[in-house]
């Protein structure tokens, strides 16, 4: 503070007064209050910095240990986070990515099981037909009746061998597909012509109805050979004297179809929603073991596909942006239908 100083009314200089910042000596407390003070809230935000990482990383640890304790065996563990955050919807999506993993899994395991399943049969009965054809000494009629039926056998497995592959192509989307134009129309003809010499063998009537021009795009081989197979399952299930078998095509707005019409005895209904799963066969209980002679059979196979046939035809068709669908009724014949994308 600054004061005049003043004797007998005049100025003589000034006078400046003042107190000690600190009296009661407080700075030297205030310093130390204000060191602990940042320690410990330093010490708090590393706590709780610690925590919240912890917890924010916790999702993360349960992925990391859920994915190294999945084996190619046990794909059943799931993470099931319910969090609303970012890593919950990750781990959902991690979920979601083994669902259809042990799906795949599960597929891969049936096939393999159907496969071998299938490919035992026919080599066991090569085996009993060698076997039985060796252990004495037969007559000429006998040699020539296990002859063939180890050739029958063998041209199974030939076409089951193929229909793997190609299905293993498709799955595996390693078929060479040569993409052209191509007319639906021609492509029914060429396959009730290449069919026609079964039909005739199984005393099955084969006809066409109406076959207009219907483009489509696609690969020529394969739409045939899925043309094919329904015709050869419609007369090998429809077989017998007065039975018809039609094929005809069509369309229907953006779509081609090709039809497949017998007069067979029809499915059943609870086979419809399976007819296009791969090994399912209708006659499960058939046995393709041969009629012995000497039970008085004809040593003859009995007519007994490897169930591809229709699996083949659905992935053919979805392949190429169509889809198969089947109408039967007991008693009055089936009905096939294949739709494909005309070309604009």
């Amino acid at each position: 503070m600054l004061t005049p100083a003043s004797s007998h009314g005049q100025l003589v200089g000034w006078l400046i007064l003042g107190r000690p910042l600190d009296a009661e000596g407080q700075l030297p407390r205030l310093l130390v209050t204000l060191v602990f003070a940042s320690l410990a809230t330093l010490f708090i935000a590393a706590a709780g910095g610690y925590w919240l990482a912890g917890r924010a990383m916790r999702p993360v640890q349960i992925i990391t240990r859920a994915a190294r304790g999945i084996g190619e065996t046990d794909l059943s563990k799931r993470l099931n986070l319910r969090t609303g955050d970012e890593l919950g919807e990750l781990a959902s999506t991690f979920d979601q990515m083994l669902d259809r993993l042990q799906a795949a899994f599960q597929r891969q395991r049936q096939f393999t099981a159907d496969a071998s399943h299938e490919l035992r049969t026919p080599l066991t009965i090569v085996c009993l037909e060698a076997s039985r054809a060796l252990d004495s000494t037969r007559s000429p009629q006998e040699y020539e009746r296990a002859l063939q039926v180890i050739q029958a056998e063998n041209e199974f497995m030939v076409r089951l061998v193929n229909d793997l592959l190609t299905l293993a192509r498709m799955d595996g989307e390693q078929a060479v597909m040569q993409w052209e134009t191509v007319d639906v129309s021609d492509v029914a003809l060429e396959a009730v012509e290449r069919v026609a010499p079964f039909a005739v063998s199984k005393k099955v009537e084969l006809s066409t109805g109406d076959l207009p021009e219907l483009l489509v795009r696609g690969d020529r081989q394969y739409l045939q050979q899925m043309v094919s197979n329904l015709v050869e399952n419609a007369i090998k299930y429809s077989a017998g004297e007065g039975r018809h078998v039609r094929v005809a095509t069509g369309r229907r707005e953006r779509q081609a179809w090709v039809r497949v019409v017998d007069d067979g005895p029809g499915i059943a209904p609870e086979h419809l929603p399976h007819l296009f799963q791969r090994f399912y066969r209708v006659d499960q209980a058939r046995s393709r073991a041969p009629s012995d002679p000497a039970e008085g059979g004809d040593g003859s196979l009995p007519s007994s596909g490897s169930g591809l046939g229709l699996a083949i035809v659905q992935r053919i068709a979805g392949v190429h942006g169509g889809a198969v669908t089947v109408q039967s009724e007991v008693g009055k014949g089936s009905v096939f239908e294949v739709s494909l994308p005309l070309l604009a």
